[in-house]
């Protein structure tokens, strides 16, 4: 699956410009990370080509692997969204029941559920909380189970708002690494992260938004050379030797020193 954003604009009822004139394309076959300062429209970019976001002007489209075109809800069932304030997504009182529950909802098989459910239990250590009360776990805990309760139904491709958030270092590693292992597997990753520093060595493509309007897209080699000029935190390692290092509550993932 392609995606293609044409032109996009959004603004506020006093006509405050939020996105303006956004061209993009991306694959379910791609990394991507976007990136920008609080309020450039990285969240408002998603939820737009989620629908969830109506557009002033401009097209999102959507096309098979064989460029034929489709519709949005023909791809919807082929997308998924871990939110910033991903405990809104967990619905149910059991961290298994709230697994199953979306299967349900995807229409996959009785027999099918526990298969995906071992298998994302192989990606994301959640075995031990399967049988929790969600009211017991911890924030990390939370964020970890609204995650696996997308990937468990195999979209296409993941959007994820700000996933590293509230995790420690195991978790997040675990995670990064679950996303890498996803697509590995030929499924798009789409991440809006302020933790870049170790992510960027997995990526494909670097879209960077500065005030509702794209100041870089290409590759995070080239994306990395101008950081400084882009406003961003220039990373203190090489794109070869960037990786998680341990973190203290609130931190960044850092690469090594």
């Amino acid at each position: 699956m392609t995606i293609g954003v044409k032109n996009l604009s959004i603004r506020t009822d006093a006509k405050k410009i939020l996105l303006q004139n956004i061209h993009t394309k991306f694959s379910s076959e791609e990394f991507l990370v976007l990136l920008g300062n609080n309020g450039a429209g990285k969240s408002l970019l998603l939820r737009c080509i989620l629908g969830l976001q109506e557009i002033d002007a401009g097209a999102i489209e959507f096309f098979h692997q064989n460029k034929e075109p489709i519709t949005f809800e023909s791809a919807r069932s082929e997308l998924g969204l871990v939110l910033q304030d991903s405990e809104k997504q967990i619905l149910c009182n059991i961290v298994r029941e709230d697994l199953l529950f979306g299967l349900e909802m995807h229409g996959v098989s009785h027999n099918e559920r526990e298969n995906r459910i071992h298998e994302v239990c192989e990606l994301l250590p959640i075995s031990h909380l399967l049988n929790r009360n969600v009211l017991s776990l911890s924030g990390g805990e939370r964020r970890l189970i609204s995650i696996a309760t997308v990937i468990v139904c195999k979209p296409r491709i993941i959007f994820l708002d700000e996933p590293f958030q509230s995790l420690d270092y195991p978790t997040a590693l675990a995670l990064l690494q679950a996303l890498i292992a996803l697509h590995q597997k030929k499924v798009g990753i789409v991440l809006v992260t302020h933790n870049y520093h170790a992510v960027l060595a997995h990526a494909t493509k670097v879209l960077i938004l500065e005030a509702g309007v794209v100041i870089f897209e290409g590759s995070p080699v080239t994306g990395i050379a101008q950081f400084a000029q882009l406003g961003l935190e220039s990373p203190r390692s090489s794109l070869d030797h960037m990786t998680l290092q341990p973190m203290s509550p609130g931190t960044r993932l850092q690469p090594p020193s």
